[in-house]
């Protein structure tokens, strides 16, 4: 038999545009102002910490978008089950009270709410490096 040269092509990363973010909220409020403001991005919604875990789990995201009182699991566990499967992608606490409890978990950034449109967008472009 003659040999078979098999010839690989390279991998290139995949570039996109814009982000694929992850907003992880009970809020209809909330959800709808990201909705509005990240127009222009891929923005998937989950309104459960069990919901978030499965999207998660089936798409790949460049930035999550966190309010760790959604329902489901404490905001530690939703932190820490993020962080098992996908320790490097940027995570943003979004929340109305003092984040006491998610401290040292590393989080990039944490959002005062009422969030405001012009700190979305700040803290998507520096996370997101589409500066």
């Amino acid at each position: 038999m003659a040999a078979t040269t098999v010839y690989e092509s390279p991998v290139y990363p995949l570039v996109r545009s814009s982000p694929k973010v992850l907003c992880i909220d009970a809020e209809d409020e909330s959800r709808l102002l990201v909705a509005e403001i990240l127009y222009e991005h891929e923005v998937d919604f989950a309104l459960t910490a069990d919901d978030a875990v499965q999207l998660a789990h089936c798409r790949a995201y460049d930035l999550y978008f966190l309010d760790p009182a959604v329902p489901g699991f404490s905001e530690i566990d939703v932190i820490r089950e993020l962080r098992r499967f996908d320790p490097h992608v940027p995570l943003v606490i979004c929340t109305a009270s003092d984040p006491v409890l998610c401290r040292g978990q590393s989080i990039q950034a944490r959002l005062q709410k009422p969030l405001s449109a012009r700190c979305i967008r700040e803290t998507v472009t520096r996370l997101a490096r589409l500066e």
